[in-house]
């Protein structure tokens, strides 16, 4: 049975030279999933636009669930379910989107102009399917394949002329004996922003930014499980 084991989520937007300013706006929307005695605040000296991926802020929940990474120019949410969410979807989901809405408004709040692309990644495994690289080329392959130790394979589709739908599933090795299957899941804005970002300015609005994760989650509601049979479609 797939499990549900990480989920990383990012909002990117032009670099904020006064991200300091942010604070009291970043510590009031994000309240519910995490106090502000969790953040801990990075000093910079350097002037801003020569590091804007150097984290300001980074707060981690009570029980290590969740992080947030704050930089001048990203809002990034990292997850790891454990036992008591992993085998149920829907717990899962509602945690991912709960966070997420409030990161979304964060970032719609703070930024100068909106949103350039967000991007959600989820990540999952089946502990109970050994030889996975042996399942992965008899699932998805039709070539000849002998010996093989370790496989992978990787779909990409555009959905809506905005999003890609990125596919990978991989064997995963905890040990030289045993490999299990592992498949992850990511949906970005990033085909829209490659294609139009040298000729005009584009920034996503809230509809848009929910709609990069509305697709993930009926993708893995409605097609994950008969992806991972082979049945490779969008």
């Amino acid at each position: 049975m797939l499990k549900h084991v990480e989920a990383q989520y990012i909002v990117q937007f032009e670099a904020i030279s006064d991200m300091h300013k942010k604070k009291q706006e970043i510590f009031r929307l994000l309240k519910p999933y995490i106090s502000e005695d969790d953040f801990t605040e990075i000093p910079i000296t350097e002037p801003i636009n020569l590091l804007p991926d150097i984290p300001r802020y980074v707060a981690t929940s009570e029980n290590k669930h969740s992080t947030f990474i704050i930089t001048a120019k990203s809002i990034q949410l990292k997850i790891n379910f454990d036992e008591s969410f992993n085998n149920n979807r829907e717990k899962c989901n509602k945690y991912i989107t709960n966070r997420i809405d409030s990161i979304n408004e964060l970032a719609l709040k703070i930024s100068r102009n909106g949103v350039i692309f967000n991007g959600l990644v989820n990540m999952f495994e089946d502990d109970t399917l050994f030889d996975a690289q042996d399942y992965i080329k008899k699932t998805y392959f039709n070539s000849n394949i002998a010996n093989v130790y370790d496989l992978s394979t990787k779909f990409t589709f555009v959905k809506e002329g905005k999003y890609y739908v990125n596919f990978d599933v991989r064997n995963i090795r905890r040990n030289s004996d045993k490999s299990i299957l592992g498949i992850q899941l990511d949906v970005n804005s990033k085909y829209k922003y490659n294609q139009l970002q040298e000729i005009e300015d584009y920034y996503l609005k809230d509809i848009e930014l929910k709609q990069t994760v509305n697709i993930a989650l009926q993708f893995i509601e409605e097609k994950l499980n008969p992806f991972v049979k082979g049945a490779v479609e969008l």
